[in-house]
């Protein structure tokens, strides 16, 4: 699905607004360009404290999370995330690749303007340009399961690698 681009320039300059203030996150080894940034929007249907948010009318049926990410480089590690996600790519693009559940792994090009659906347990990377970035929109479903990193054929549970991948957060 591609969205008009009368319609992505609104939800852009949306994503810009919230994006005034510091990242929630910051993935990446500190002193060089980040691999990502996350704007944490809206958890589980509810503003972020002490944060002032007005909720636009086509967020209203969701009631989970809502990230604005920014993505500057290649994923290390294959991943799943612990629930479906609805992805609106605002600028940029980036390749993603996934495995299937017969193994088989597959890539596509996701360019400004798309949307795109990841079910929970799909083990994903993202592929990123040199010196390009992403900015998209990040939405998702209810909590369906346990979120895994892939290291040597091994699911690993996020919290085993936190901080262990340089990773860092500020706030």
């Amino acid at each position: 699905m591609k969205i008009p681009p009368e319609q992505l320039a609104k939800l852009k300059a949306w994503a810009l607004q919230q994006m005034t203030h510091p990242p929630t996150w910051i993935i990446g080894s500190e002193g060089r360009t980040p691999n990502m940034q996350w704007w944490w929007i809206m958890r589980n249907g509810d503003n972020i404290i002490g944060r002032k948010f007005d909720q636009p009318e086509w967020l209203m049926p969701f009631d989970n999370n809502v990230f604005i990410h920014t993505i500057f480089a290649t994923d290390n590690m294959a991943h799943n995330h612990p629930w479906s996600t609805i992805s609106i790519m605002l600028e940029g693009s980036l390749i993603d690749h996934w495995i299937a559940k017969d193994g088989t792994e597959h890539k596509r090009l996701v360019t400004e303007g798309e949307v795109f659906y990841r079910s929970a347990p799909t083990v994903h990377w993202i592929e990123q340009e040199p010196g390009k970035h992403a900015l998209t929109i990040f939405i998702t479903g209810k909590y369906k399961l346990d979120w895994h990193f892939m290291l040597n054929g091994q699911e690993i549970p996020w919290k085993n690698l936190y901080n262990q991948a340089n990773d860092t957060k500020t706030k």
